[in-house]
């Protein structure tokens, strides 16, 4: 058995090679940028509380120390 010049032993390709850009990858590459984007809205909300919490916690020493300065110096 001899193969002819130029002939090459190829098979048909197989169903399981799927195109890059399925409607089903575009799907998925959507939801991925809708759940990034919710995400990082999330983490800039959780920020933005902290700095508050932050602030708040700020004002409460403030406030202890000046109580304190004034309870020691009435002694």
């Amino acid at each position: 058995m001899t193969k002819e010049k130029g002939s090459t032993n190829h098979s048909e390709p197989s169903e399981s090679i799927n195109p890059k850009f399925t409607a089903e990858a575009v799907c998925d590459l959507a939801n991925k940028n809708s759940k990034e984007e919710l995400q990082t809205t999330t983490v800039r909300e959780l920020c933005r509380k902290i700095a508050e919490l932050e602030a708040k916690v700020n004002v409460q020493q403030m406030a202890n120390s000046v109580r304190l300065e004034k309870l020691e110096g009435r002694k």
